[in-house]
């Protein structure tokens, strides 16, 4: 019931899945230019974290 309350009022294009390389959660992005891409902030962090460590390893 919810879930059909939140794509009546906010769309479906509100709805998405994490972004993060381990996992499948799903999420209502209630940012106001639609950007998210992770779940959570934690998943955000770690991707992050991830992405610098991966490019300083191709610097060195």
């Amino acid at each position: 019931m919810g879930l059909a309350a939140v794509v009546t009022e906010l769309g479906v294009d509100r709805l998405g899945v994490c972004q993060a390389a381990r996992c499948s959660r799903v999420f209502v992005d209630t940012s106001s230019n639609r950007s998210r891409r992770y779940c959570s902030e934690r998943c955000a962090s770690r991707a992050n974290v991830a992405a610098y460590r991966a490019r300083r390893r191709s610097g060195q």
